[in-house]
């Protein structure tokens, strides 16, 4: 992860990928920018971004809510699969306080254990 986006947290994030950890690393709770870094590290070694395309973009007071699609391959199986997600972003000053990732992870979850 660069600095660049780390600079987009406030110390003291929080953020939730809601996925089995015990299948996905990255997935679960994480704190703060040593969190963020954590999530990234763990994301890196586990798989490769195929596609991650924003479609629609919502926004009110503190909240943004982005719409879109995700394809993806696990590196330790090369099986690749795709969801829609929704990331849910809270703000507080211009940067991100919060973040939640919800998406269907059942076919990530097969692609893992595959």
């Amino acid at each position: 992860m660069n600095q660049a986006s780390l600079r987009t947290c406030r110390r003291m994030w929080t953020g939730r990928s809601l996925a089995p950890p015990d299948v996905m690393p990255y997935a679960g709770r994480r704190l703060g920018h040593e969190g963020v870094g954590e999530y990234f590290a763990a994301f890196d070694k586990c798989e490769v971004v195929k596609l991650f395309e924003p479609k629609e973009f919502f926004g009110q007071d503190n909240t943004v809510v982005v719409l879109g699609d995700y394809r993806g391959m696990v590196k330790a199986t090369s099986n690749d699969f795709e969801f829609q997600f929704v990331h849910v972003f809270r703000l507080n000053q211009g940067l991100i306080i919060e973040f939640c990732e919800h998406a269907d992870t059942a076919a990530a979850v097969k692609a893992f254990q595959a």
